[in-house]
Formats: structure tokens, C-alpha cells, sequence
């Protein structure tokens, strides 16, 4: 029985590498990201290395690239513009000044209150990302999110990330004071 469930598991996640990028939409993207603190982001780009490893073959960690996706994110952008220019895709993803910008917010945390708050704000230039790769999903055309709906994790996740983004925001403008 277990055999047969990590069978067709393998199955599954094979005919997910050759349908396309893992692509959830900007809202999903966008919410999931700020209410995780960034992880999702970490997840995102996991999902996409594990696309680019499978076409690609052998040689390429997609845990060590999403662990580090800041130092990866120009990477996986050029890839996405090489793709779209094999595939005749007019894509032009400003990749380096969108990776440089990414880096820079995702290092924004270390900045004393409130600035640090910044920082949540790194998933912003991924977004291009998301875009570009919904289009080479579609084949040129922005393609519908391959993981776009909200599933009741994602939605019970929402709800406690969005407590503890609201205590950090209100610790870092309303701070308790010790005598």
C-alpha cells in the first residue's frame, strides 16, 4: 500500500514538472507571503527549482537555491527569459534590477523599529516572476494559476499569520515598557 501511494505521488509531481511552473496568482502570492513572514516566498521558489531540476536533469538543488533565493532569484529569472526566447515569448524580465531589489528588501529586516517593516514588503518584485511564469504556462498567454485556489490550510494559516503580523506591527509602534 505505501509503495503504491509514493508510486503515484512520483507520478503526480512528474506530470506536474512537465505542465508547467508552480503559479499561484498575485493575491495568493501576496497574502501567503506577508502572513508567513516570507516562507512562502522559500516554498515558491522551491516549487519552481524542482520545475527547472526536472527539465534540466541532475545538478541543481532546489532546497539549497530556495533556502537562498535572494542570492538565486536573478538565476531563476534568466531562465525564465531563455525560456520565453526559445519559445519565441516576448517576456523581457528586467531580471537583475528585480533580483538586486529582492536582495536589498529581504535584508531590510536587520533595521531597528519600525523600519524593519520594510522588509515584508520583498515579495513585491517577485511578482514579475509569478507573471512570467503564468506566461510561459500559457504559452505566451498570462495563464490561469496552476495552484491559484486557497486550500483550508492556506485560509487557517491566513488567519493566524494575519494575528501575528497585527502583534508585531502593533509591538513595534506600541512597545511595552519595562521599568
Amino acid at each position: 500500500m505505501q509503495s503504491t501511494q509514493s508510486t503515484s505521488s512520483a507520478i503526480a509531481e512528474q506530470k506536474e514538472i512537465q505542465e508547467g511552473y508552480f503559479t499561484v496568482g498575485a493575491i495568493k502570492f501576496s497574502l501567503m507571503s506577508l502572513t508567513t513572514f516570507g516562507l512562502y516566498e522559500v516554498y515558491w521558489f522551491y516549487r519552481n527549482w524542482q520545475v527547472i531540476k526536472g527539465r534540466e536533469g541532475p545538478g541543481l538543488s532546489p532546497i539549497g537555491r530556495a533556502i537562498f533565493a535572494p542570492l538565486w532569484a536573478i538565476s531563476m529569472g534568466r531562465r525564465f527569459n531563455e525560456q520565453a526566447k526559445a519559445e519565441g515569448i516576448s517576456l523581457a524580465l528586467p531580471v537583475i534590477s528585480l533580483g538586486v531589489v529582492y536582495f536589498i528588501l529581504t535584508a531590510l529586516w536587520r533595521l531597528p523599529d519600525p523600519y524593519w517593516l520594510i522588509s515584508a514588503l520583498a515579495f513585491v518584485p517577485l511578482l514579475p516572476f509569478e507573471f512570467a511564469a503564468r506566461r510561459l504556462n500559457g504559452r505566451g498567454q498570462l495563464a490561469a494559476p496552476t495552484f491559484g485556489r486557497f486550500s483550508r490550510w492556506n485560509i487557517a494559516w491566513l488567519v493566524f499569520g494575519t494575528l501575528l503580523l497585527a502583534l508585531g506591527v502593533w509591538g513595534t509602534f506600541f512597545p511595552v515598557d519595562t521599568p
